[in-house]
C-alpha cells in the first residue's frame, strides 16, 4: 500500500474518478497549472498536491460533478478546464 502521508497526491486520481463527472477535468487542470507555477518558482513543490486536493474538494462541495449519471459535454469540460486554470493562475501565492 501507498503511504498517503508521505505521498499525498497518490490518491487524488482515485478520488477524482470516484467523484466522477467533471472532477477528473478539475484534477488535470489544477495539476498542470500547479506544476507550471512550481516550475516558475511561484509555489513550493509540496503545494502542488495541496492545490489539487483543494480544487477537488471545491468541486465536490459545489456538486458540479454530475450526479445524474450523464457524461459531461465537451462544452462543460472546456468551461471547467478554463475556469480552474484561470482561478489557479490568479491565486497569487508565492514561494516563501
Amino acid at each position: 500500500p501507498i503511504d498517503t502521508d508521505v505521498f499525498p497526491a497518490a490518491m487524488l486520481g482515485d478520488r477524482a474518478l470516484r467523484l466522477g463527472g467533471l472532477a477528473p477535468v478539475v484534477l488535470s487542470a489544477a495539476n498542470e497549472i500547479a506544476v507550471e507555477r512550481f516550475l516558475a518558482r511561484e509555489i513550493p513543490f509540496l503545494r502542488i498536491a495541496d492545490l489539487c486536493s483543494e480544487f477537488l474538494s471545491l468541486q465536490a462541495q459545489k456538486h458540479d460533478a454530475k450526479g445524474d449519471g450523464k457524461e459531461p459535454t465537451l462544452k462543460e469540460i472546456e468551461h471547467m478546464d478554463a475556469a480552474v486554470r484561470q482561478s489557479l493562475r490568479n491565486e497569487g501565492e508565492t514561494t516563501p
